[in-house]
């Protein structure tokens, strides 16, 4: 009897692990098109710092939230609509767009 209670013991906790290791993996969801985050600058901010994106600006422009935010040093860009709150695009940041940007400049300052 006594080891009958130990085994089920051992395989609730097997089967607890087992769901904080799930219920983890999906907190980091992924942030694609059609996601609702929210309609608010404050509900937009609370579900993407719920899922560990850094928030790092929040503007309405042109009839849309844009948001820039960073997940594990990657860097994106989102345009939510107020409305609906869902995300009406997501762009990866690339480091090397700026360095194009300087080098494109200078060729043209090379070439006056």
């Amino acid at each position: 009897m006594k080891n009958t209670i130990t085994n089920h013991k051992k395989i609730i906790a097997g089967l607890t692990a087992v769901t904080i290791a799930m219920t983890s993996a999906f907190a980091f969801a992924k942030l694609e098109k059609g996601t609702s985050v929210g309609k608010t600058e404050s509900e937009i901010r609370f579900a993407l710092e719920k899922q560990n994106y850094k928030v790092k600006e929040i503007e309405l422009e042109d009839g849309v939230y844009e948001v820039e935010v960073t997940f594990e040093n990657q860097g994106m860009e989102l345009e939510i609509d107020p409305k609906s709150g869902l995300i009406l695009e997501v762009e990866l940041e690339d480091e090397d767009d700026d360095d194009d940007d300087e080098n494109h400049d200078d060729d043209e300052k090379n070439d006056s």
